[in-house]
């Protein structure tokens, strides 16, 4: 599949809203480093979030872009690589990392995990991580609301 940066440069770019849903997958799939502020080489969290922000602010206005936290998940707090320069974190890692970025550029981080709750024996979610149903009606209806408060 494409990561986020080589979505964004093919997408159309007419939508009133930006969402930015993911870091699950850089925790749990990937093997990049965390890397660090000021990166930006897509070979580490920190980089590729960057240059992803960076495309990002190509197309919309910093007011447009919304990042959501990404949802616990039964592993999260398992760290890969501890004291080693490919260190990758825990995904409270790569959580506080995406708040921070979204802090340096202005945008909104939208904070979910708890609405949804832990991901052990979850009923929102199938496997301890994905939504099922219910639980992507639950993100649909955070999410518009969301937008909604954001256009009063």
């Amino acid at each position: 599949g494409r990561y986020f940066v080589k979505r964004v440069k093919d997408m159309n770019h007419d939508a009133d809203f930006m969402i930015v849903f993911g870091g699950t997958n850089d925790y749990g799939r990937t093997n990049a480093p965390l890397g660090k502020m000021g990166d930006e080489t897509e070979d580490t969290f920190y980089g590729a979030a960057t240059l992803l922000f960076e495309e990002l602010l190509k197309h919309y206005k910093k007011e447009q872009i919304i990042v959501i936290s990404p949802l616990y998940r039964e592993d999260e707090d398992q760290e890969f690589d501890v004291g080693k320069p490919y260190y990758r974190g825990s995904l409270p890692v790569i959580r506080e990392v995406m708040k921070e970025l979204c802090n340096k550029y202005g945008f909104d981080y939208f904070d979910i995990k708890d609405i949804v709750g832990k991901a052990e024996k979850n009923p929102l979610l199938t496997d301890g991580l994905h939504p099922n149903d219910k639980g992507h009606k639950l993100l649909a209806n955070l999410i518009a609301g969301y937008i909604k408060l954001k256009l009063e």
